[in-house]
């Protein structure tokens, strides 16, 4: 289980080096609040993310990509985050929630499947105010405004949904 974990873990820190930071050659298909959602093609792959950023300038989404995977990402620019797993929380308004996630670079990324945890925790956002990143001694490494994350997780949603569709009918 722990060799699918890091082969998935690597996997997304490809496409995410093969991708480059997600304010290149994207289409902002939905803004609302503090969040935006967009879709992204390069090198062959699309994806469609839902993000939220901060002044640091630090961002908080979801990235889903047309093979199905997908991840939730912390980015901070500022960061150099040598390659390992790491625990930390993710408090939404003051509802902590227990994470394992893979750094590397200026990244965290937690993998994102379609459980009831999952939907609990994009509800969590979805009906929040203010999300906390805390490090495992409980300091706050980044916070992001939730405004608007409602309608973005929803948007999100459909917009990789489609990317699944192919326009070629043979």
């Amino acid at each position: 289980m722990k060799a699918i974990q890091n082969a998935w873990a690597a996997l997304v820190l490809l496409v995410l080096s093969l991708s480059g930071s997600i304010a290149n050659a994207e289409v902002t298909l939905f803004a609302q609040g503090a969040w935006y959602v967009t879709s992204d093609e390069r090198n062959g792959v699309t994806n469609c993310s839902a993000v939220t950023r901060n002044a640091r300038p630090q961002w908080f989404g979801l990235t889903g990509w047309d093979d199905g995977l997908a991840a939730i990402l912390i980015v901070d620019p500022s960061w150099n985050l040598r390659r390992r797993e790491v625990d930390f929380v993710i408090s939404i308004d003051g509802s902590n929630w227990d994470v394992t996630g893979n750094a590397s670079g200026e990244r965290v990324a937690i993998e994102f499947r379609p459980t009831d945890t999952t939907s609990a925790f994009l509800d969590d956002i979805a009906s929040g105010y203010q999300l906390t990143v805390l490090n495992e001694d409980r300091q706050s490494v980044a916070a992001f405004s939730l405004s608007g994350s409602r309608a973005a997780i929803g948007a999100f949603f459909a917009c990789w949904a489609d990317l699944g569709q192919s326009s070629d009918p043979f």
